[in-house]
């Protein structure tokens, strides 16, 4: 079960939001720089919507831009980002022969398999790194839906936000009723 990847890619996909293969699908070449060289964001292409709706290339890519976090950002340095920027390569495993869809089979396996030998009762999966991230943006930001994970606001509100989650965010900013 183990792969040299799988801490980089489990990492990717917590620190984007993207679904895993979409996630394991970046590019060196998506990372987008500010004019002082720095990481501005990085896209992402939502594979799910392209595969429904835009199967034969008439539209425009839906691109998803995956906004700066430092842990994104550290994780860029540990892989070497910028002697590789602009490269065609992905970030993960680049020289694997494996497909994408097959690394997304391999990692949620592997990904159940660590978290069953930690012990961890919660059947929490890996794509439930999406939901935690999407709940975080929310909560810190409220830009969720502007940033365009999902077609609507109801889609993310219904199957992606911890509800539990926002309770505890609001709590945290000091929210008052009669303040």
């Amino acid at each position: 079960m183990f792969r040299p990847y799988l801490k980089d890619a489990f990492e990717l996909i917590a620190y984007t939001g993207m679904r895993i293969e979409e996630a394991i699908s970046i590019k060196y070449s998506d990372i987008v720089l500010n004019n002082d060289g720095g990481i501005e964001y990085v896209m992402g292409v939502d594979l799910k919507y392209e595969r429904a709706h835009n199967y034969n290339k008439t539209s425009a890519t839906k691109i998803v831009p995956i906004p700066y976090s430092k842990e994104l950002e550290d994780l860029l340095l540990r892989l070497d980002y910028k002697n590789h920027i602009g490269e065609d390569r992905y970030l993960i495993a680049s020289e694997e022969n494996i497909s994408r869809a097959s690394m997304t089979k391999q990692l949620t396996h592997s990904f159940k398999y660590y978290r069953d030998k930690a012990g961890i009762q919660s059947q929490i999966g890996l794509k439930h790194l999406r939901k935690t991230f999407l709940t975080k943006i929310e909560t810190q930001t409220g830009l969720v839906e502007s940033l365009g994970y999902q077609k609507t606001k109801v889609v993310i509100q219904n199957n992606y936000i911890v509800k539990s989650d926002v309770a505890k965010a609001v709590k945290k900013r000091g929210f008052s009723i009669f303040k």
